[in-house]
């Protein structure tokens, strides 16, 4: 084909290609302009703009795309939801002009924009960046077409409150120029809040390329709580106002900011920004004030300006280098550089902070001074793993009183975990000095602190440890808080060393000390919370005072809260708060307010047992004590109430009793004033009491003292001012009862006193205590008290407060004991703390004569106590005794070894003691627990020991040696003692031949061994022998050998009864019998094996009171164990009665308890005496403890007389008294003779049954009857009740000639009587014209008696009838006034008649008047006498011739008498009587 042709055919080919291109585009436009099209065109846009994370939708297209086109609604959203809306979109424009490289929009219209949220968007994978493609680019940023947009319109933007915090409404207007190839750009742009914020801001940027010039204006402003702000997120609501404003080349362009945010931050400063070809320099300087930007802790810093100065570079392809930073202000200034790369991200750089270091620290903690300080740090790393190394040291620090020489420190921050950090820390302080701040040993020179942890990006410690060590102080705290400040952990703290502490107060004491717990914080609510538990243990070498309270180990716990209350401030709270020292325990409670200083508080404390306060109070204590106390008011005026209760409180083993006492205290300008209610009971008796407390200063005052005890009171004010050395004032005690006081009664003390302690008025630095005691008596009243007629103390001291020295005497009068009568003596007292001189003089009776005189001293010097002996001695009896040679004793406290404590010494100089004949010499030593001494006795008399137990009575004489050496916890010992010619000291040799005895004791380190030996009168012989482990231990003084020491012993005695009866005396009572024993022991000191028998033969017992008679007594008890039984006992009562028993008793402790111990009576004469025979059968069981015994049984009265005696004893003669001695001791005399006698008796009670089954008879005085019944006795032997009643059976009784008849009887026992029983008793007698009655009843000794008859007569006639046999109105006046008598002795008001006067005046038994009556025989005279106890001899005178008789009657045998008479008529009688009773 020829060329031509070829181009037709290209031609046509193109023009039908263009044609087919152009019909194309005109079909596409044609298609766009329809309603598919443009929803086509507008779903494009969409896919375009969206991506995997965002989904934009366009929806409502109108218009046309040739010149306007309307988007009803673009909605944009992510994986939650849509979260944009834009309404009414319109956009016009001129498309033809991208055909000459120009984007020309006319207009930009938004009619309303909503954002409800903000987008959830995944962040983007880090990425390296391109070296080749940099930011700072400027052919890069060239879009490659022009762009203009004549007018930017947005109507209503709404941003909802999710978006920024706080919903906003804006509005905003504007118009864009840019260049093709970027030679000019410009930017205008306005946005205003149209909901009423006020809030502006407007945007200006102009560029032009040749001439190059750029030029910016930033301009914003908005009142308080605006967008920006908020955006920003600047503290506070303050308004904001911001304007930058520069102008020049991009490669030295030169703008100026000015920025405040309220009036408390505001900022000037000159930036400068050099575009280069691959990187742009800035710089900044500037000064700012940041206080309203800054929280409270880090305005001092910042204060009063910060300049700052900024020299940094951006290299496009390298990164960031900070060739300079530094800022100044008045407290700090920090300087440093560093670079930061874009390749890897990585970033170093250093950091110094220097010259006003000190001036920072004194800001945080007041009166802080540093001589120098300097802190570095270097930072390395990506910003992701950046590693910051920081040291520091400052020299010269001090805060009065705490002085440190230098504080040293290094801090690490490491990248570690995915998102935080790995901290390490160290800090060194040396040349630490305390300066009494903190007790001197507690913590050493040096400190040092460690830390190491894990810390969050987000501000939390993942896991974080901190240790702190100096000397024998430690602490450690591990534990974790989240980035919201929330968290919490443990915590331990050490004291190795508790001795620095207790130094510290005075004391000496060793241990340690542990706590720990738990602790929970909260930043936000600023709150913490703490639990605390812990110890003080292994503590050793206490005060022997505290010691005991402590123990060994000091366990407390409790819990600790910081809260904040109201809009500000704190609380410190301690709750559960326990503490246990050994002797009880102390817990409470209680808040503070740290704003107001106002404090709630409870306390409460016990000790179950006061034992452990026993060597405090220089007594053995026991009881039971709490206090509870409650704190009010102010840190500064704190007040305290509460009360304190001693229950049970034993002094030395004497019962005090209960005592409380109320208090309360109140800080006042005058000082510190606490007032006291004291109450309780003490003994038996009631406390009460007030007293004023004021402290002030050193001073403290006692006042409105008024403090009693059962009429024994404490009254005055006293004032004490220890630095001054004053005392004013006087309290003295008055004691009327002093055996109401406490312990008085328990020691059986008695009497009255005053004891007055007052200032000298005219020497303020001086007190003088008198004290006056009257009639004292102490001891048991029912045995022999000692007593003193008079006591009179006067004592002066100076200094009492300070170098105390005294002068004083102690005279006493009249002083009696069990073995010291007449006594009386004197010591006088003078010297100060470190030496007393002694001087005593003593008379008295001790069995025979004494005077005592001795003088020395008594010093105390470095925990020593030294007595010495300048001279003693005296006599006692006719034998002198004295002291040979001066010699002094030295005593130091120590502890007891048995628990580890350390020995006290002791030491004893050469004595030499003679007392008549006989010496005593002893001298010895302890060091370091190893003991030397001997002692040496030679013919010492017995009777000496009544020098030191009163009563002793033994006379003989003595003599042995005592060697002790060796440790004091296990001595050796070798003691040898021998006593001849023992006998009661009033007894001489020839009336009785004395004892001899011997004991050996020797111990060693392995054993003990101890025989005894004594032999004398009457048969008498015992032996003993006994082996064991060490027994005898001097630290301190005891026999208290452990329980698995063996034990190996036998032992014999025998003797006779008759030797019991010479020595006790017993009166007329008599015994006889063999007794002999044997024994072995074995097992162990803590359970022995005691195994033996006893017996008595051919014994013999008469008891003079009660007639008993007991022959042929024989017994026989064995004895194993913990029991003794009584195999048999038998005895007869010499009249074919026979006694026997047997039983068993059991040692249980110290407390033997008897086991069916039975007594049988088989027709026994239990009791035998002229005025009563009684017969009985049955059987007595003893049981029960030996504190609680108890006696059961049956008796029966077989038989049994009781005569009520003819004769009464003889009047008592007065005899009057010639006083020859002393008035004062004749009275004394007689009031120990008058004292009555008060019987010690064991509470055995009783549940016995007696009964009288019949043949029991009560003759006598006319009485003769018979009488049966049943008594039950119950109660104890001390209090009896008997509970029963007798009855008679048959009997008569005589009266006035008459013989009355028995016809009923009874003797009963009602529960409100006592053992006084009641008598309800009738008899009758016929008379020749009556039936007289006699009755009986009430109380044996008041009785009611009444007398009546039948026919029924009065009183005085049926009287009458029964004396004389006639009416009253027939009697003579004689006759009438016996009548009167007899009547009125009946009815009980009559005394001694006149027959009775005349019946005494004569000396005779019985006179009587007998008128007669109708016997025609005339009146007579009968007078009687009692010749001895069976002779009666009487005289009878009639008023006839040959009336008198003379009668004899003569008691033969106890049941047969004979009577005879012979009459003036010379006839005479004989008779015999015999009764039989059955």
């Amino acid at each position: 084909m020829s060329k031509r042709r070829w181009l037709v055919w290209a031609g046509r080919i193109g023009a039908g290609f263009l044609g087919v291109v152009v019909f194309g585009l005109v079909g596409v436009f044609l298609f766009l302009q329809t309603k598919p099209g443009l929803d086509f065109l507008a779903g494009q846009v969409g896919q375009a703009l969206s991506d995997e994370e965002t989904v934009i939708r366009l929806d409502g297209p109108t218009g046309s795309i040739a010149s306007s086109i309307a988007i009803g609604r673009i909605t944009v959203a992510d994986r939650n939801g849509v979260y944009a809306v834009i309404d009414d979109t319109r956009l016009d424009w001129r498309p033809l002009a991208l055909f000459r490289g120009v984007l020309d929009i006319g207009s930009l219209t938004i009619g309303r924009f909503a954002m409800t949220r903000q987008p959830a968007v995944e962040p983007a994978p880090d990425s390296e960046p391109d070296p080749r493609s940099s930011p700072y680019s400027v052919a890069g940023l060239a879009p490659g077409i022009a762009i203009g947009i004549g007018t930017i319109l947005v109507e209503d933007a709404l941003l909802a409150e999710p978006v920024l915090g706080r919903s906003q409404r804006l509005s905003a207007t504007g118009s864009a120029r840019l260049a093709a190839n970027l030679s000019t750009a410009f930017i205008d742009l306005s946005v205003r809040r149209v909901d009423g914020g006020g809030d502006r801001a407007d945007i200006r940027l102009d560029y032009a390329a040749k001439p190059v010039r750029f030029a910016a204006r930033v301009h914003v402003e908005e009142p308080a709580g605006g967008l920006l702000a908020r955006l920003a997120g600047l503290p506070g609501d303050e308004a904001l106002f911001v304007d930058l404003s520069g102008e020049g080349p991009p490669d030295d362009w030169r703008g100026i900011l000015n920025f405040a945010a309220g009036p408390g931050a505001a900022a000037t400063a000159t930036l400068g920004v050099a575009l280069r070809e691959n990187s742009v320099g800035l710089s900044v300087d500037g000064d700012l004030r940041l206080d309203s930007l800054l929280p409270d802790r880090l305005r001092p810093f910042a204060a009063p300006s910060v300049g700052l100065r900024v020299d940094a570079e951006l290299m496009a392809s390298e990164g960031v280098s900070i060739r300079h930073f530094a800022a100044e202000s008045g407290l700090l200034a920090v300087e440093g550089a560093g670079r930061y790369g874009f390749a890897k991200g990585q970033l170093s750089g250093t950091m110094a902070i220097a010259s006003r270091v000190p001036r920072v620290a004194a800001s945080l903690i007041p009166d802080l001074s540093i001589a120098g300080a300097r802190i570095e740090g270097t930072v390395e790393g990506t910003i992701d793993a950046l590693r910051l190394d920081l040291s520091f040291r400052a020299d010269g620090l001090a805060k009065a009183p705490l002085k440190v020489g230098a504080v040293s420190g290094a801090l690490v921050v490491v990248p570690a975990m995915p998102e935080g950090f790995e901290v390490k820390g160290t800090l060194n302080a040396s040349g630490v000095d305390a300066g009494g701040a903190v007790p001197e040993g507690v913590i050493g020179s040096t400190v040092d602190l460690t830390v190491a942890g894990t810390a969050g990006r987000d501000g939390s410690l993942r896991q974080i440890r901190l240790t702190a060590a100096s000397g024998p102080a430690g602490a450690e705290i591990s534990g974790q808080i989240d980035e919201n400040g929330v968290g919490g952990g443990k915590y331990a703290v050490r004291l190795d060393r508790l001795d620095p502490l207790a130094r510290s107060v005075g004391q000496s004491m060793g241990g340690h000390f542990r706590a720990g717990g738990t602790f929970r914080v909260d930043a936000s609510a600023a709150s913490l919370h703490m639990t605390a538990e812990g110890a003080l243990a292994d503590l050793t070498g206490a005060a022997p005072g505290i010691a005991p309270l402590l123990g060994g180990r000091v366990p407390f716990s409790g819990t600790v809260d910081w809260r904040p209350i109201k809009e500000s401030g704190h609380v410190l709270r301690i709750t559960e708060l326990k503490i246990a020292p050994a002797a009880g325990r102390v817990g409470g409670e209680g808040e503070l307010d740290i704003e107001t200083g106002r404090l709630s508080a409870r306390l409460e404390a016990a000790m179950p047992n006061l034992r452990p306060l026993s060597s405090l109070a220089g007594a053995e204590l026991a009881g039971q004590a709490t206090v509870t106390g409650t704190v009010g008011g102010t840190l500064a005026a704190p007040t305290v109430r509460g009360q304190a209760l001693v229950a049970g409180l034993r002094v030395d083993g004497v019962g005090i009793g209960s005592i409380g006492a109320g208090f309360a205290a109140q800080p006042q300008a005058d000082g510190t004033i606490a007032a006291l209610r004291l109450g309780g009971t003490v003994g038996a008796q009631t406390l009460d009491g007030t007293l004023t407390v004021r402290f002030q200063g050193d001073a403290i005052s006692f006042s409105d003292v008024d403090v009693g005890i059962a009429g024994n009171r404490l009254k005055g004010a006293l004032g004490l001012e220890p630095a001054a050395g004053r005392i004013d004032g006087a309290l003295t005690a008055t004691l009327p009862e002093i055996g109401n006081l406490p312990g008085a009664r328990e020691m059986g003390m008695a009497g009255t006193g005053e004891i007055r302690l007052a200032a000298d008025a005219a020497a303020p630095r001086v007190i003088v205590v008198t004290a006056t005691m009257r009639d004292i008596s102490i001891g048991d009243s029912s045995a022999s008290p000692t007593t003193m007629g008079k006591a009179v103390a006067r004592f002066r001291v100076r200094e009492p407060l300070g170098n105390a020295t005294a002068t004083g005497e102690l005279d006493i009068e009249n002083v009696r004991t069990a073995g010291l009568k007449g006594g009386r003596g004197t010591v006088k007292l003078s010297g100060g703390p470190e030496k007393i001189d002694w001087s005593v003089t003593a008379s008295g009776e001790a069995i025979q004569p004494l005077t005592l005189a001795g003088n020395g001293t008594v010093g105390f010097a470095n925990g020593e106590t030294l007595v010495s002996f300048e001279a003693l001695g005296g006599r006692f009896a006719d034998n002198a005794f004295r002291l040979q040679a001066p010699f002094a004793a030295m005593w130091q406290a120590g502890g007891d070894q048995r628990r580890g404590e350390p020995a006290g010494q002791w030491r004893i100089d050469p004595v030499d003691f003679s007392f008549a004949e006989g010496r005593l010499s002893l001298s010895g030593s302890s060091v370091e627990g190893k003991i030397n001494a001997r002692a040496r006795i030679d013919a010492l008399p017995l009777r000496l020991f009544a020098l030191v137990e009163p009563g002793f009575d033994l006379d003989g004489v003595l003599v042995g040696r005592l060697d002790i050496s060796g440790p004091a916890l296990r001595p050796e010992i070798s003691m040898t003692l021998s006593a001849d010619d023992i006998r009661p000291i009033d007894m001489k040799k020839q009336d009785f031949a004395g004892f001899d005895a011997s004991l050996d004791l020797h111990q060693d380190s392995n054993e003990a061994r101890v025989k005894a030996k004594l032999t004398g009168p009457e048969e008498t012989r015992a032996t003993a022998s006994l082996k064991t482990g060490p027994v005898v231990s001097l630290a301190p003084l005891s026999i208290l050998p452990q329980a698995d020491l063996p034990l190996a012993g036998e032992g014999e005695a025998a003797g006779r009864l008759e030797l019991i009866e010479r020595l006790v005396g017993l009166g007329e009572d008599r015994m006889a019998g063999r007794l002999a024993a044997q024994a072995t022991i074995g097992g162990t000191v803590g359970n022995p094996d005691v195994k033996g028998k006893a017996t008595l033969a051919d014994g013999f017992y008469e008891g003079a009171l009660t007639g008993t008679v007991l022959r042929n007594i024989n017994a026989e008890a064995v004895f194993a164990g913990d029991s003794a039984r009584l195999v048999s006992l038998a005895a007869d009562d010499g009249a074919g009665g026979r006694l026997s028993g047997k039983g068993v008793v059991r040692f249980v402790g110290e407390n033997p308890a008897a086991e069916s111990i039975r007594i049988d009576f088989n027709s026994f004469n239990a009791l035998r005496h002229p005025l009563a025979d009684i017969t009985v059968s049955g059987g007595l069981a003893l049981s029960g403890s030996l504190d609680s015994p108890g006696i059961t049984g049956r008796l029966t009265a077989e038989k049994g007389n009781i005569r009520i005696p003819d004769r009464l004893p003889e009047n008592i003669v007065e005899l009057d008294v010639i006083e020859i001695n002393g008035r004062e001791e004749i009275l004394s005399r007689a009031a120990a003779a008058t004292e009555p006698s008060v019987t010690k008796t064991f509470p055995i009670s009783l549940d016995l049954a007696l009964e009288f089954p019949g043949r029991t008879f009560v003759r006598g005085r006319g009485l003769d009857s018979e009488w049966k019944g049943t008594l039950q006795v119950s109660g104890t032997t001390a209090d009896p009740l008997i509970n029963g009643k007798l009855e008679a059976v048959r009997g008569t009784f005589a009266f006035a000639g008459k013989s009355f008849v028995v016809k009923s009887g009874s003797v009963f026992f009602p529960a409100s009587a006592g053992l006084e029983p009641e008598i309800s008793a009738v008899a009758e007698a016929q008379l020749p014209d009556i039936l007289a009655r006699v009755e009986i009843s009430g109380s044996v000794s008041k009785p009611d008696i009444a007398i009546s008859s039948e026919p029924s007569l009065p009183q005085e006639d049926v009287l009458s009838q029964i004396l004389f046999g006639r009416t009253s109105g027939q009697l003579s006046a004689l006759q009438a006034a016996q009548l009167a008598q007899t009547a009125a002795t009946l009815s009980g008001k009559g005394g001694v008649g006149i027959m009775d006067r005349v019946r005494q005046a004569l000396g005779v038994d019985v006179l009587d008047i007998d008128s007669g009556g109708d016997t025609g025989k005339g009146a007579s005279l009968k007078a009687g006498k009692y010749l001895t106890e069976d002779i009666f001899l009487s005289v009878t005178q009639g008023n006839q011739a040959g009336s008198q008789r003379v009668g004899v009657e003569v008691q033969v045998l106890p049941n047969i008498t004979v009577e005879s008479d012979v009459s003036g008529a010379a006839d005479s009688n004989i008779g015999i009587n015999w009764k039989w009773d059955y």
